[in-house]
Order: C-alpha cells, then sequence, then structure tokens
C-alpha cells in the first residue's frame, strides 16, 4: 500500500482538481453563475485556438457553448480582430418635455 505523507493511507487522499478561471466562484458558492462573453474570454478563446485547443474544452474552461467559441473564432479568422461586445440591457428611452411635466406635474 502507498502511504500518503498527510493523510497515511492513499484511500483517505483527495486529489484536488486543477485551477480554472472560475475556481474562486467555486469558493464563494457561485456554482452556476452564468458569465457573458467578456473581452477577457474573448482573447482567452483567440489564444487557445491559436494553440490548438479544442472548441469542447476551451467552452467548458470559460462556462460558454460551443456555439460561442466557434463564432468567435470564426470572426478572428474572417477579420483578424477580436468580435465586437454589444451592449446589453434596454435602450434608453429619451422622455420629451411634455411628459416630464405630466409626471412630475401630477404629484
Amino acid at each position: 500500500m502507498i502511504d500518503c505523507k498527510r493523510c497515511k493511507d492513499i484511500s483517505n487522499c483527495i486529489v484536488p482538481k486543477p485551477l480554472t478561471l472560475y475556481t474562486h466562484l467555486l469558493c464563494m458558492g457561485r456554482r452556476n453563475k452564468v458569465i457573458k462573453l467578456t473581452d477577457k474570454k474573448i482573447r482567452y478563446i483567440i489564444r487557445a485556438k491559436s494553440k490548438n485547443d479544442s472548441t469542447k474544452n476551451i467552452a467548458l474552461d470559460m462556462k460558454l457553448s460551443e456555439s460561442t467559441v466557434k463564432r468567435v473564432w470564426m470572426h478572428w479568422i474572417k477579420y483578424h480582430e477580436p468580435i465586437p461586445i454589444k451592449k446589453f440591457g434596454r435602450k434608453r428611452k429619451e422622455v420629451d418635455k411634455s411628459s416630464e411635466e405630466l409626471i412630475l406635474g401630477g404629484a
């Protein structure tokens, strides 16, 4: 039997998982948090695909879908620039003066 220096028995040893980009989130209890595509992720995808990493492994590491990784990579291949990040959320609507007076005047 092989002995472990800490546990004194190999059957009780815990093998740590390799660290990923989201290890800190696992420690904080945010296991299922979905994080959108960021500039940092785009650069990571381009760098990893340049090193011939598989799309599936990159998608698992970055918590993205395989199609998102492919979309970022195909944009890089075609234009030789990172894919632009679109602003998300509802567009701000300008309030005209009459609406503002109606809202503030009624109070």
